[in-house]
């Protein structure tokens, strides 16, 4: 009972803790505006809308942002500790279970926000970012990001951006530097707001600074006020000359200027205990040393030696954190002696009892060398050249999407008895470059150093998909189409078509970059349009949804060379016209003076003339026509009068 009321307790506080706390920034140029959100929930199931206003207009719906799915994330080759970014709940399914991640969800929050502003397409696969293209220079325009969830409006942020040249980050105008028992203290002028930082520090012999932090520093107002040190580097050695400067970025991971540089000498002396019960074990990747923590130590260094009493060295550039030490480059079958060292910021312990490392393990195959790769749609090929070892059993094909990951992906399942490999891949997988390597396996299951690391990117075949026609307007004299935005990543550009026949003909001449086309030439009747997309890889979405317009003429017919004639058999009635629908026409007379006026011919199809036989020997007529074309447009001509006179 105490456990689901604690559950409760915790979902509670999960769920609507700081709910109301959006952040919104927004960092513009001159043809181009780019969104970055956050919230202090760490729930991911938020869907955001983004609005956008001209100034003295009111805000109009542009996109919709919905995080990746786990599915797609698979998709795009993430591995867990990435989909964890932006999934942390998925896999719990107790109560235990969840009150164990929620222990660690603000840290993984703080870490899910610095990595959205290092990498925006994390942010982008987190849905917390947004670019809009479709602005113009030196304009103000009004922003807002609304947050639904179960599809009710929770919060929203607005912000105004000018789109003008980006403008350069103030500058840091002090940065300060003291010893400390920690290392060196660094505080610097934060101008009274939160902000990340990068640290920049130099020793004295080397050339060229250095940066500390791997992750941006993230400085809040309030810690910045009360803090005295902003910053503590500890990887530095006693009796150290040291020079440091600080660069602040923005949302979007721009460095701004650097600030002045500081100087400082570290001096201190702290004593610190030798490392205690060191053990060694060898398998056939090599030798694994373990050993004792060291109270207040800061990190351990590892030497090695042939031989008992020879020289020992540092087989670590920076101390070591953990209390164990794989020694990659041990060689079986022969004696290595070790001893570690303990260090803290300032001094390093007394060498530990020594160690022997000895196995009677085979050596690895030699590194596979000549790796190239070529790709073609859906599939990688590569090739290497041949090991010459006579005990090879094969090859093992690694693959990564980031060639500094320390694990990468094995692709076969068994080793690849020859020097050449497919590896299929889906269509779609062709936004991000790829990472192979390739090592050769003995039949002890000893595995090579790793060749060198080749990279190849799936050509793009996959089309963005087909732009959806929002609305038209047939005039007189032209059709206008007006078509949803189209939201890819690579997008291009719009293409507009025209059915003539069975073929489809292109209208514009030059790339749309808009949603709205006019043609002006139509056709009086039935026409046929369809839109498409094109991305920067020249793939053109397919013509699956077309739209028809149907024009209507509204010109009447022109009469021209109206005539009457008096003939042997009666009056005859001509005209001209050269109308392109022209239908038929109809004959009028009156006689008298009421002039009262009567069909006398019906409807006449196609023909420009009438006979009229039913007259009068003696009379006086009037006649007119009235000449219609297919849509039912009427004209009608002038009154012509005729006199008949006994014969």
């Amino acid at each position: 009972m105490k456990k689901i009321i604690l559950f409760i307790l915790l979902a509670t506080l999960f769920l609507y803790a700081d709910t109301n706390k959006l952040y919104l920034f927004s960092k513009s140029s001159s043809n181009s505006v780019e969104l970055k959100w956050f919230l202090k929930n760490y729930t991911s199931s938020y869907i955001y809308k983004i609005y956008r206003a001209k100034k003295g207009e009111k805000l109009k719906y542009i996109a919709t942002i919905k995080p990746a799915t786990i599915g797609q994330l698979k998709r795009r080759g993430y591995d867990d500790d990435y989909i964890f970014m932006i999934y942390p709940l998925r896999n719990t399914k107790s109560v235990d279970q969840l009150i164990s991640t929620l222990k660690i969800l603000p840290k993984s929050s703080v870490f899910r926000m610095l990595r959205a502003i290092q990498e925006n397409s994390f942010a982008k696969n987190l849905g917390h970012y947004f670019i809009d293209k479709m602005v113009k220079k030196n304009s103000m325009y009004l922003y807002k990001v609304v947050a639904y969830k179960d599809k009710k409006r929770v919060l929203s942020k607005m912000v105004v951006v000018v789109t003008q040249p980006y403008k350069k980050m103030r500058d840091i105008m002090w940065v300060k530097a003291k010893p400390a028992n920690e290392g060196v203290e660094l505080s610097w002028d934060t101008q009274g707001d939160f902000s990340f930082y990068n640290i920049y520090r130099k020793l004295k012999g080397e050339k060229k600074y250095k940066k500390l932090n791997k992750l941006p520093i993230y400085i809040e107002r309030n810690f910045a006020q009360k803090a005295k040190a902003l910053y503590i580097d500890s990887d530095i050695k006693e009796n150290s000359f040291a020079s440091y400067y600080i660069t602040k970025m923005d949302m979007f991971y721009k460095e701004g200027k650097p600030s002045k540089k500081i100087k400082i000498k570290y001096i201190k002396h702290t004593p610190i205990r030798k490392v205690q019960k060191l053990f060694v074990n060898v398998n056939k990747k090599g030798a694994i040393l373990r050993w004792s923590k060291v109270a207040n130590s800061l990190g351990y260094n590892v030497y090695k030696s042939p031989t008992y009493q020879g020289v020992y060295n540092k087989l670590n550039k920076k101390p070591i954190s953990k209390n164990y030490y794989f020694d990659k480059n041990y060689v079986p079958a022969k004696a290595s002696y070790y001893f570690v060292t303990a260090v803290n910021l300032k001094a390093e312990s007394s060498p530990s009892s020594i160690v022997m490392a000895f196995s009677r393990d085979t050596t690895p195959p030699a590194r596979v060398k000549g790796l190239k790769a070529r790709s073609e749609p859906s599939k990688v090929i590569l090739k290497w050249m041949k090991s010459r070892e006579k005990d090879l059993l094969g090859y093992n094909v690694y693959v990564s999407m980031d060639m500094n990951k320390k694990e990468w992906s094995l692709v076969n399942k068994k080793p690849i008895r020859i020097n050449s490999f497919i590896h299929n891949r889906a269509k779609t997988l062709s936004r991000f470059p790829y990472y192979y390597r390739v090592c050769a396996v003995d039949k002890a299951l000893n595995e090579s150093v790793p060749s060198k690391i080749v990279e190849i990117k799936l050509p793009d075949v996959t089309p963005p998909s087909q732009p959806i026609l929002k609305r038209y307007k047939a005039y007189a004299n032209k059709i206008v189409l007006e078509w949803a935005q189209v939201i890819v990543y690579d997008f291009d550009h719009y293409n507009v078509y025209k059915k003539l026949g069975k073929k489809w003909v292109k209208l514009n001449k030059k790339p749309i970059f808009k949603t709205y086309f006019q043609d002006l030439n139509p056709k009086i009747g039935k026409n046929i349009y369809a839109i498409t997309a094109v991305d920067n890889s020249k793939n053109e979405s397919k013509i699956k949804k077309m739209i028809v317009v149907h024009l209507r003429d509204k010109i009447a017919p022109i009469i021209k060379k109206f005539k009457i004639k008096r003939v042997k058999d009666g009056i005859l009635i001509s005209f001209e016209c050269k109308d392109r629908d022209y239908s038929g026409f109809e004959v009028y007379r009156s006689s008298g003076d009421i002039l009262r006026y009567l069909n006398v011919s019906n409807f006449i199809k196609r023909k420009k003339s009438f006979l009229d036989r039913n007259i009068a020997k003696k009379a006086h007529y009037f006649y007119k026509i009235a000449v219609y074309d297919k849509n039912g447009n009427v004209s009608q001509s002038k009154v012509v009068e005729i006199r008949l006179k006994k014969k």
